[in-house]
């Protein structure tokens, strides 16, 4: 549980150093994952959701019932006041220990959320617990087995790039996550490999605001190649930048 701690200290300091609301893609980004994600209707929980990005796109899709929870009030805060009007609630709440009752939500979004934990298994259980039998919960994260993502963000990729990077995020793979959700009780009902993700700068580029060229010329690269590979009918899991894997609670007997 202290480790827990520190890495919720550590991923709190390190987004709050950015423009607010923070969201690390272009909205066609977030909709494209979501759509491989799925979620069924009903109460959906965003997990993780730091200022909203995943879970206000829900929202203004045409989702009635949809609950931000993330431990930093600063990103809460931001993004209540951006994202005003869109129906969305906000809960400031661990994703170890959510405030909800056994088997009382419909689906639950990890948007960005497993690679900053060292061991997600205390995260992969509560999931499970809060979840309605036959509920959905879906992660979304780079995809350990793409190599682009390997040369953007792999520490022995000589292009890897620090920036908009916490020191918590680690290397991940779709084996990984599958392997400790079914653990736990969970059915991997898909996986899909999503392409045609563009980034914001922040990933590029730690100076935001004043990015020097390389950093732009970067940005502009890796998103014509996205916006290009994300025009094609199909491809293999590994063609994907970003691993979206879907997981059904069981149904109750």
């Amino acid at each position: 549980m202290e480790e827990l701690k520190q890495v919720h200290a550590a991923e709190s300091d390190h987004y709050r150093r950015f423009q607010q609301p923070y969201a690390a893609f272009w909205p066609a980004g977030y909709r494209r994952l979501l759509r491989a994600a799925a979620l069924p209707e009903g109460v959906i929980l965003d997990v993780g959701g730091g200022s909203g990005a995943f879970g206000c796109e829900l929202a203004q899709s045409g989702r009635r019932h949809v609950i931000v929870c993330d431990l930093s009030r600063d990103l809460l805060r931001a993004g209540r006041a951006h994202y005003r009007g869109t129906g969305v609630s906000w809960i400031e709440a661990d994703a170890a220990r959510l405030p909800f009752p056994d088997n009382s939500v419909d689906g639950i979004m990890l948007g960005s959320v497993l690679h900053h934990f060292p061991d997600f298994t205390p995260v992969t259980r509560e999931c499970l617990r809060v979840l309605k039998p036959g509920g959905l919960c879906v992660s979304a994260d780079p995809n350990g087995q793409n190599w682009m993502m390997w040369l953007l963000r792999h520490p022995s990729s000589p292009f890897c790039s620090k920036a908009g990077r916490s020191d918590n995020e680690r290397w991940l793979a779709a084996p990984e996550v599958k392997r400790i959700f079914e653990a736990e009780g969970f059915k991997c009902v898909a996986r899909h490999g999503v392409r045609g993700v563009p980034y914001r700068l922040a990933t590029f580029c730690a100076q935001e605001e004043n990015p020097p060229p390389v950093a732009r010329l970067m940005l502009a690269g890796w998103n014509g190649l996205e916006r290009t590979l994300g025009l094609l009918p199909a491809a293999p899991f590994w063609l994907g930048s970003w691993m979206v894997l879907r997981f059904q609670k069981p149904a109750a007997p």
